[in-house]
């Protein structure tokens, strides 16, 4: 009876949470494509000039066009940013029970140990991914998609999305963290919140033509912001531990604006030497992923305690500490 009471204690906020935020999704749905539609009634001379060159196909109406513009948030750049968060939650899934052991047995060394090292781990797998999504959106839609109109538009959209990737992919593992240390409700609040958020901002922000499909990507981007700093907060705050913010967070942030910046010079350099796209993309990419590793290298970013939870940890710690790339 005990052990099936704390299951169900921590079942049901899991179970409300992923509720919640499937609930605002089908919102979110029957939202935008209400406030496209009723932007383009309201001016649809905007929508032509924004977007006229690529409505080429006969028989095209004004009221396709909240079809045309959702289709493009969902069908590509949506897609390509949901990417991230799915890598991530490994992580986050993986270390639940190192947590949990930590927390159950009071050891305030270790909680404070693992809670940075997996801020740390999901900083350096999130950041980057996002922000690389960001410098190089026309690139990856042209890469995995082809040149029609739909995808075009999308690339606008994939920039904004891969600043949210950043926060999204950070929120999925702090919620498990929240809930190693006995606080799965706080997530299921800060999801409802961020929820609000989305279905407010989309609401406004949709619904003004020379916004229109773009208000939803700031929507989504508002509400994992919101999310994402405030389940830090809250782990902060639950924890009672002082987290070392610029060592877990702000230097992978550092070594990622440079590999984004990298990606992008790369790609714009080798545009002018190589008359394949493809190939540039994925030369800028190879690029951005080397001065990544540089630049964790450099900052000294990485600890012992990182490497060891991954596979082959112990071996790995021996050959990275004889390279001087990690701290301790």
């Amino acid at each position: 009876k005990t052990i099936l009471k704390v299951l169900i204690t921590f079942a049901i906020p899991v179970a409300i949470g992923s509720l919640v935020n499937n609930v605002a999704s089908l919102i979110d749905v029957a939202m935008v494509q209400r406030q496209l539609g009723n932007a383009v009634e309201k001016s649809p001379e905007i929508f032509h000039n924004l977007y006229g060159k690529y409505f080429t196909t006969e028989g095209f109406t004004n009221g396709d066009i909240p079809n045309f513009l959702y289709g493009c948030y969902k069908g590509y750049a949506y897609s390509i940013y949901n990417l991230v968060p799915s890598i991530t939650c490994v992580v986050g899934v993986s270390a639940l029970p190192i947590l949990t052991t930590a927390w159950t047995n009071g050891d305030k060394a270790n909680i404070k140990i693992n809670i940075e090292s997996m801020l740390r781990v999901i900083s350096l797998l999130a950041f980057p991914m996002g922000l690389g999504i960001t410098a190089l959106a026309p690139q990856i839609i042209s890469l995995l998609y082809s040149s029609a109109a739909d995808s075009a538009v999308a690339v606008n959209l994939l920039r904004i999305m891969g600043i949210a990737a950043c926060f999204v992919g950070i929120t999925t593992p702090l919620t498990n963290m929240l809930q190693a240390i006995g606080k799965p409700n706080i997530p299921v609040k800060n999801i409802a919140v961020g929820a609000i958020i989305k279905i407010v901002v989309n609401f406004i922000l949709v619904g003004i033509p020379q916004i229109n499909i773009i208000g939803a990507c700031i929507g989504t981007l508002a509400c994992y912001v919101y999310i994402a700093t405030a389940n830090i907060y809250c782990l902060v705050k639950y924890s009672c531990i002082k987290i070392n913010f610029f060592k877990t967070m702000i230097k992978p942030l550092i070594a990622s604006l440079l590999c984004g910046v990298s990606a992008y010079g790369a790609n714009a350099i080798l545009l002018g030497m190589i008359s394949s796209e493809k190939l540039v993309t994925l030369m800028a990419l190879i690029v951005a992923v080397l001065v990544y590793i540089i630049a964790i290298a450099v900052l000294r970013i990485l600890t012992a305690d990182d490497i060891l939870t991954m596979p082959k940890g112990d071996k790995l710690v021996k050959i990275f500490a004889k390279l001087h790339i990690i701290s301790q």
